[in-house]
């Protein structure tokens, strides 16, 4: 691990300049991926928080964090915690440390000026925005981090997650893919990714409607339209033009969900669409006009019947834009093999109980 060091003066400036060149020949002696230890970045209160967005890809040259996102739900925390992990790929221990100590925690608001740093848990305060900040002219294109997320279990706000694989130099420098994992979700998600994979398990206590306070009264009315609450809870998870993503959900078997999978490559390769409904039970109907579609899955959970909307539950929906032979690492420490693994990714699955 690499530790921090005293921050980079101006002539460190050119060095990591020259580090980050991107016409610069790539040679696998010269250069070597860096991870540095976790840090416990920021806590404070869930309670007024309505909207917890994590990681970002590249804005105004800045602000990528290239990494795995992992939020965790937790029945023992009293506290929202944020942890973060930078990683760098240098020439030198040396120009590691520099390039770390220059990535920052930014928790901000982006309706404010780039730099303009926001409090995540001052009074007042109900969305905070989790980036990490390059204190530098430009981001290099292989400096990011890692953030790990610990949320109070029953917290029903909407979690939005943003990251992008660390590749920009190609495949043959450190296909480092960034991976999401959501243990515990009660309220709605956005997932936005390149081609990593993403694993979610839903609690069984979320609610329909997340976040608006008359849901229970809304569940009596049998989800009557007229009770109160109109916006269900949604997961929405998609990744980037070009990538293929392996995306798992999994759901409980009480809940009302109407869940749509879709590939969108035009050239398939066999990746596959699947929502088990053998594991919900008889209320798990395959919507028969997609059923012949290799690459759509369409189906309704546990529709509760009239006097509630069919189309109105729990939204799930994922997608691939692709299906592709995947090069990937999932640590540092196997830059060194030989032979860098594969697999095909662009799989989507529904389930309850696979996680």
């Amino acid at each position: 691990m690499i530790g921090c060091v005293t921050r980079p003066t101006a002539g460190d400036d050119e060095a990591l300049a020259d580090e980050s060149d991107e016409s610069s020949t790539w040679q696998s002696s010269d250069r070597a991926p860096y991870v540095d230890a976790w840090e416990l970045v920021d806590e404070g209160p869930a309670d007024a928080l309505r909207l917890l967005s994590i990681g970002g890809r590249l804005e105004s040259d800045n602000f990528a964090n290239r990494g795995d996102v992992e939020v965790v739900y937790d029945p023992s925390a009293t506290l929202v915690t944020v942890e973060m992990q930078r990683f760098t790929i240098a020439g030198s221990p040396e120009l590691a440390a520099l390039a770390l100590e220059r990535m920052h925690y930014w928790p901000r608001n982006p309706n404010d000026p780039a730099d303009a740093a926001l409090d995540c848990f001052s009074p007042g305060t109900d969305a905070c925005y989790i980036r990490n900040h390059y204190d530098g002219l430009a981001q290099p294109i292989r400096d990011g981090v890692n953030f790990r997320v610990t949320i109070p279990a029953g917290w029903d706000g909407e979690l939005r997650i943003t990251t992008s694989d660390n590749i920009a130099d190609g495949l043959d420098t450190y296909p480092d893919r960034s991976d999401v994992f959501v243990d515990g979700l009660a309220g709605s998600l956005t997932v936005d990714l390149d081609s990593g994979e993403v694993e979610v398990r839903v609690d069984p206590a979320i609610d329909h409607y997340a976040g608006c306070a008359a849901n229970d009264a809304c569940e009596l009315a049998g989800f009557d339209p007229a009770c109160g609450c109109t916006d269900p809870t949604f997961l929405a998870i998609g990744n980037a033009f070009g990538h293929a993503a392996n995306v798992t959900i999994d759901l409980p078997t009480t809940g009302w969900y109407d869940v749509r999978l879709e590939t969108t490559s035009e050239a398939e390769l066999g990746c596959s669409p699947t929502i088990d409904c053998a594991a919900f039970g008889p209320g798990c109907l395959i919507d028969p006009e997609f059923a012949s579609l290799e690459f759509r899955e369409v189906a309704e959970i546990n529709y509760p019947g009239a006097p509630a909307l069919p189309g109105q539950g729990i939204q799930v929906d994922a997608s691939s834009q692709g299906c592709a032979d995947v090069t990937y690492l999932e640590d540092q420490l196997d830059y060194e093999l030989d032979t860098w693994p594969q697999e095909q990714r662009g799989d989507l699955l529904v389930c309850s109980g696979c996680l």
